[in-house]
């Protein structure tokens, strides 16, 4: 990464070595980074990450918007309604 670079984070927490990010970010090799996933998580109190100026954290809510919510709340009213044998207002096509 250049050294100017922000690494952000919010796919799956392994996909980030934190202890290399870490030794990154104190040694100044990146700018910064954002991170709402971790490996361990949730992310352990004592972590060195959480005491560093350049890191901003969420606590694995990147993909809560308002959408994604009533989304997922449309998902949920579908499976009720098949579990109680009614047929889903949004139904997944069948393959061809």
């Amino acid at each position: 990464m250049k050294p100017g670079a922000f690494l952000i984070n919010a796919s799956r927490g392994p996909v980030v070595d934190q202890a290399a990010l870490l030794q990154a970010l104190q040694e100044g090799w990146i700018l910064g980074a954002g991170l709402d996933v971790f490996d361990p998580e949730p992310l352990p109190a004592d972590s060195a990450l959480l005491g560093l100026d350049n890191v901003v954290v969420s606590p694995h809510m990147a993909a809560h918007t308002e959408e994604a919510l009533l989304r997922m709340a449309m998902v949920v009213k579908d499976v009720l309604a098949v579990i109680e044998g009614r047929e889903p207002e949004h139904p997944v096509p069948a393959p061809e």
